[in-house]
């Protein structure tokens, strides 16, 4: 071994130091033990077998070590052998974790989903049952509605039909009616009546202005200011307000004037005569900011100097309509109005006057009169009965009125209502409140009319005495008849009647046993 040195240092540290045996260490024991076999000694005869030394003890000391650590070797490969066999399960068990995972995801994909679709669903659920509130709501509020909106519908597809006749009718009344007496507005009208049925052309069987082209709340507005309730004054209101020519009323009863004064009265109407220096300036002004202006009292000549404004001899200036009165040129307000009347009880107007207005008779009739006396007889005898009818015909009118309005806005609402109006919540809103005040309305109404009956049928009781005081009337106003000095007017005449109510002592009878 020692001529090959380096196969000799190659054994030893290659040497199988797991393979010492207990009869090596045995073997080897006497030689460690001795005394003298230590590096130390050895060192002292020679170096190389110094390191000899020190690995023989070291193989020796390692044995022992070994001894011990061998087990815990055994127990480590043993420990590192389940440790392979645990990772593996654990990488099995991770593997099935994995998936279980991705099912596990899966299945939470699936329940977000699920969960947002009932989300979505519950939603709609809410939605629905809100929108199905909303349109019992809006069922409820439009339940008053429906019966007058079907009558309307029926009475609009009648007109419909019969709308040929009946616009003829009306724009004859318009055209050329105004000018004559009731009676003769009749006689016309039968005439024209059978004309139409003869050449079959459709119409209503009550064909006549008020109906087809007055507006109910507009003519009691009109009878508040103080147009006559008969037929004739509300038929001339109507046509006047139908026709594009100024109106001229032939009024020797002066009861047009009061009323145009008095409807006139909140927009700032102007009141002047024919003969006033400022009279087309009073007109600038009117026409100017859009007023109405009344002329009274004219004769039977109109000045030249108002036929701009008769004919509407209007022309453009820029964007603006303009009309030229004398040599100025004036900005013509829509608004305008002009009212023009006369009390000549039979005035007779050229062809020329004719075509550039109106002619309006408004002569007072009977019954118009008796009306008013009537009104003068309860005011005397039952003062609280009148000033109530009073009140009642106002309130009335008012409430009517607004209650159109009322229903016009619901009209309107549901008109420019986008997309569906049971999620329109301000119209709902909106409805239920106009809703609740209609009905008020309504009830009040209906008690008012109760009210109504029983003051008529108490002023009924008064009626004898009116048509006396009617037929007197007209006795003094055909005086004029016998000679022209004997021409009173109507004024004169109701002082004379309420003074000798005022002084006729009471009979001490009731009324009713008379």
């Amino acid at each position: 071994m020692l001529s090959d040195p380096g196969a000799f240092m190659s054994s030893l540290l290659n040497f199988d130091k797991e393979s010492i045996t207990e009869a090596m260490i045995t073997q080897l024991k006497p030689y460690v033990d001795n005394p003298t076999f230590t590096p130390q000694k050895i060192a002292q005869a020679s170096k190389a077998c110094m390191s000899l030394c020190t690995w023989v003890h070291a193989m020796y000391k390692f044995y022992f070590v070994n001894l011990i650590v061998a087990p815990k070797k055994a127990a480590l490969a043993l420990a590192k052998d389940e440790l392979d066999v645990t990772e593996r399960v654990l990488a099995t068990a991770k593997e099935n974790m994995r998936l279980v995972q991705m099912g596990l995801d899966a299945l939470s994909e699936q329940l977000n989903a699920k969960m947002q679709f009932k989300e979505e669903k519950e939603k709609n659920i809410t939605l629905c049952q809100e929108r199905m509130n909303r349109a019992i709501r809006l069922i409820g509020g439009l339940a008053g509605e429906k019966d007058r909106w079907i009558q309307t519908i029926a009475d609009i597809e009648a007109s419909t039909v019969n709308v040929t006749g009946d616009i003829l009718i009306c724009s004859g009344a318009v055209a050329y009616l105004t000018p004559f007496t009731d009676k003769y507005r009749r006689g016309l009208f039968s005439e024209w009546l059978s004309v139409l049925k003869e050449q079959k052309v459709p119409h209503s069987q009550k064909c006549d202005p008020v109906t087809t082209l007055g507006e109910p709340v507009v003519i009691r507005l009109w009878q508040l200011d103080g147009l006559p309730r008969d037929y004739l004054s509300t038929e001339n209101a109507v046509l006047v307000s139908c026709s594009k020519r100024w109106p001229l009323f032939i009024d020797p009863q002066g009861q047009a004037n009061k009323w145009v004064k008095t409807m006139g009265k909140s927009k700032g109407i102007s009141v002047c005569k024919q003969a006033d220096r400022d009279l087309i300036r009073t007109l600038e002004s009117a026409i100017r900011f859009g007023k109405p202006v009344l002329i009274e009292n004219v004769g039977t000549e109109l000045d030249p100097a108002l036929d701009p404004v008769l004919l509407r001899q209007l022309f453009k200036q820029g964007n603006n309509w303009v009309v030229k009165l004398g040599d100025v040129i004036v900005p013509y307000n829509n608004e305008f109005e002009l009212y023009i009347t006369t009390k000549l009880p039979n005035p007779h107007y050229t062809p020329e006057v004719s075509i550039k207005v109106l002619l309006v008779n408004f002569t007072l009739v009977p019954s118009g009169l008796q009306d008013q006396l009537l009104g003068l007889v309860v005011a005397q005898e039952r003062p609280d009965l009148e000033e109530l009818r009073s009140q009642l015909v106002i309130s009335n009118a008012q409430m009517k009125a607004e209650l159109k309005d009322i229903q016009d806005r619901i009209l309107h609402k549901l008109s420019i209502s986008e997309g569906s109006p049971v999620d329109d919540i301000e119209f709902i809103i909106t409805l239920e409140a106009s809703k609740i005040k209609s009905d008020d309305i309504k009830s009040k109404v209906e008690a008012a009319e109760i009210t109504q009956i029983d003051i008529d049928h108490t002023r009924a009781q008064y009626i004898p005495v009116a048509i006396r005081g009617q037929i007197l009337c007209f006795c003094v106003m055909d005086l004029s008849n016998v000679d022209p000095m004997y021409q009173y007017s109507l004024e004169w005449f109701v002082n004379i009647f309420i003074g000798s109510m005022a002084e006729t002592e009471k009979s001490g009878r009731e009324l009713n046993a008379k």
